[in-house]
């Protein structure tokens, strides 16, 4: 969000927050912060996620109708768990740790078919050239 890519602030923002835990009495005053406020922050933060999401997503090559397939297949197998959270309850709880997140599902499906559309079946220079017509 602020476009600092120190590795250093990431390391500081760490021990600060060592220290931090490592006392009750600041332990307590996090607890003490609004859950309002604390939505409110989470909303911000999601929202500049998702955007940035948004931005990446701007810069794929949506001619490539695998890239299609991976998009909207991650986004519709997130939508579904986060639309039908029951749809897992018959498995096994380890699987519904893995499966019950729309986040994971969505991660997970487009890092299987990413890697089966270009790694385990990259396209032939025939289907190259038919997409490039």
């Amino acid at each position: 969000m602020t476009g600092v890519r120190s590795r250093w602030v990431i390391v500081s923002a760490s021990v600060i927050m060592i220290i931090l835990s490592s006392f009750p009495v600041s332990a307590a005053l996090v607890a003490s912060i609004p859950a309002p406020v604390l939505g409110g922050a989470a909303l911000a933060m999601f929202a500049t996620v998702a955007m940035i999401g948004v931005q990446i997503l701007s810069q794929v090559d949506f001619d490539d109708h695998s890239n299609i397939i991976i998009a909207g297949a991650s986004v519709a197998l997130s939508m579904l768990v986060t639309a039908q959270p029951h749809i897992t309850d018959s498995l096994p709880s380890w699987v519904r740790i893995v499966f019950g997140s729309g986040i994971t599902v969505g991660a997970l499906t487009a890092i299987f078919l990413s890697l089966l559309f270009n790694h385990v079946l990259p396209p032939s220079k025939s289907d190259k050239n038919l997409a490039s017509n």
